[in-house]
């Protein structure tokens, strides 16, 4: 090969990898800006509907009032415990809000302290998580769909007896000589 040859394929294979360079560089642009767009597009989430069903077997039933019986709970027996239940603490809300605790439980009412959790810049810009005391349960909301998240009173029946078996976790404390409370902690 000659020399005007040599040089002229060295130019081809630089501008080649000039080229190359110039389009990683642009797809990695593109990928950056794509991503944060998305990110900063999608900060919201949203539950449309909730569907809750308690179901049970091998001779355990299960009562959202204490009197009516049956192997399988839904969103209409929560809602409508309140009819039959004047003691119901049952919220089913429309829309929930995050929210969060502590594991711990206010004396006064026996409930768990649930917190909303919101995040806000200060006067610094600086992201702050800033937390309020949220509706505890359906007594104390306007409705039974009022609230933050879905809480249920839930009875337990057998027809025969079952051994019941409950971890270290189970906040189980007797009530009166009819039965006993227990606080379980659900994850989905």
């Amino acid at each position: 090969m000659s020399g005007k040859k040599k040089k002229k394929e060295e130019q081809r294979k630089k501008r080649r990898l000039f080229l190359a360079i110039l389009m990683i560089l642009f797809v990695g642009v593109v990928l950056t800006a794509s991503t944060y767009a998305w990110f900063t597009a999608n900060q919201t989430v949203t539950v449309n509907d909730i569907n809750v069903n308690v179901s049970t077997s091998d001779g355990i039933q299960i009562s959202i009032d204490g009197s009516n019986w049956k192997a399988l709970v839904t969103n209409a027996d929560i809602i409508g415990a309140l009819s039959t239940y004047a003691g119901a603490h049952n919220q089913m809300p429309s829309s929930m809000t995050p929210v969060s605790t502590a594991k711990d439980i206010d004396s006064s009412t026996g409930f768990m302290k649930m917190f909303k959790g919101r995040i806000a810049a200060d006067g610094n810009g600086i992201n702050k998580l800033n937390s309020t005391a949220s509706v505890e349960d359906g007594s104390t909301a306007a409705t039974v769909e009022a609230g933050d998240f879905v809480v249920f009173d839930l009875f337990f029946k057998v027809n025969s007896q079952k051994p019941v078996y409950l971890t270290n976790a189970s906040a189980v404390t007797s009530t009166s000589n009819k039965g006993i409370e227990m606080l379980l902690v659900l994850h989905l």
